[in-house]
């Protein structure tokens, strides 16, 4: 007589399936989840990084009503998230940026019948002589972020500056529909252990909420706290895009141009 194999079958697949559940609610019973408050910073900054240290069960997200990170993971995940956060959640340092420029020009302004888009030359050339040029600006910023000084205001469009933007790309058409902009130099610290990082972009602001930003142009230096340091000199003409920003001026300019920086750092109150 044959043994009938259908009993242990279904008492093999009995067992399996009250394995598997009980496995199920044990895996799902060690996940954990926590409400991690951010005081300084915003929840959904930091949230990226967070997401970074997750197992493969894990999920995370941003209230933003609160502050708060939700963080679903296993216990051990969970710590690791909560020290993670702690070490994020600090205050941002405050840098107040001294931009210094000076220097001796001989400058000219080109003028012209055509409210201000110079046509081919030659133009009108009104000499101003020599002139010195010392200007001190600042700004405050939280280390990371982005801000700008404005250099020049009201500055003529002429055909040097068609002829400047169109060598970097933008089209000169487009320059052709105003008559004034803006020269400014955005400005980007970064507080380090024992510097500060600098990055400064030349940039030109038009109405309606415009602008051309010279990201090639961009430079980055690391500054001494508390101390004047000279990041560039600028000599020639006005094909020169850092002295034509800097000066803030339309016409043609030649001479030299120092540009000195200083950081002041303001260490948060916690």
């Amino acid at each position: 007589m044959k043994t009938q194999p259908l009993p242990y079958l279904i008492l093999f697949l009995v067992c399996l399936l009250l394995s598997t559940s009980l496995f199920a609610t044990q895996t799902t019973d060690s996940l954990k989840t926590a409400f991690i408050k951010v005081h300084h910073r915003r929840a959904q900054e930091i949230l990226p990084q967070i997401r970074s240290l997750l197992s493969a069960r894990g999920r995370a997200s941003a209230d933003s009503g609160t502050n708060s990170l939700i963080v679903i993971d296993t216990p051990t995940q969970v710590r690791q998230v909560k020290d993670l956060a702690g070490r994020l959640d600090r205050p941002t340092p405050q840098v107040t940026v001294l931009l210094r420029m000076h220097g001796e020009t001989d400058s000219g302004r080109l003028l012209s019948t055509d409210d201000g888009i110079r046509g081919a030359p030659p133009g009108l050339t009104m000499a101003t002589g020599r002139m010195k040029q010392n200007q001190t600006l600042r700004i405050t910023l939280s280390s990371g972020t982005r801000g700008s000084l404005t250099i020049g205001r009201q500055v003529p469009v002429t055909s040097a500056w068609l002829d400047l933007c169109a060598r970097h790309g933008f089209r000169a058409g487009w320059l052709t529909e105003y008559k004034t902009f803006a020269s400014r130099l955005s400005v980007r610290p970064m507080v380090l252990d024992h510097a500060v990082e600098l990055t400064l972009t030349p940039m030109l602001s038009f109405d309606r909420g415009h602008s051309l930003v010279f990201a090639k142009a961009a430079t980055t230096v690391e500054v001494t706290p508390d101390t004047w340091t000279e990041i560039g000199a600028a000599t020639g003409s006005e094909d020169v895009l850092s002295a034509v920003i800097l000066s803030g001026q339309a016409g043609h300019r030649s001479g030299s141009m120092i540009l000195e920086v200083k950081a002041l750092i303001h260490e948060p109150h916690h």
